[in-house]
């Protein structure tokens, strides 16, 4: 069981999402990227294809107000190809729908406790703070202090 928290802007309806337990794994062939949340009864079959491919590791994503665009961590917890780490790098990026995105290599790291550094915390296109879902006491895009926050629980 598990839940996902959202919150609403009143004021300009911006929304942003806690996806906690995001993994992301390659093919075989590593030409497709799936990024996929690992909750409740899914998390198992997600688990099961995250440890059978070449290359796999945690999603944290952020807002950057400067750019209006989420910001992308993938943190890498296993690399089983012969690709080196600024290949593998290269690759993520290529195949990553996101417009900003970062690669971080924690190989060996269990998935659980894969996370950004806090000097990680900033915007990797235009070098300022970018924020996560509990920063959010007020609305990155406009200001305003009134939130909606949501919550869906999962089997």
């Amino acid at each position: 069981m598990g839940f996902a928290k959202e919150k609403t802007c009143q004021k300009c309806g911006f929304k942003f999402s806690e996806l906690d337990e995001i993994s992301f794994y390659l093919n075989e062939d590593l030409t497709i990227l799936t990024e996929t949340e690992a909750r409740g009864n899914l998390g198992y079959e997600v688990l099961d294809k995250v440890n059978k491919s070449p290359i796999s590791g945690k999603l944290e994503e952020f807002y950057c107000k400067e750019c209006d665009e989420l910001v992308n961590f993938y943190i890498v917890c296993k690399n089983d190809s012969k690709l080196s780490e600024n290949e593998v790098s290269q690759l993520i990026k290529g195949l990553s729908e996101f417009k900003i995105t970062e690669v971080i290599f924690e190989i060996g790291r269990d998935l659980l406790f894969a996370h950004t550094n806090i000097d990680d915390e900033i915007c990797p296109n235009c070098k300022h703070k970018i924020y996560g879902y509990f920063e959010m006491d007020v609305c990155p895009k406009c200001g305003d202090k009134q939130f909606i926050e949501s919550y869906q629980f999962y089997e």
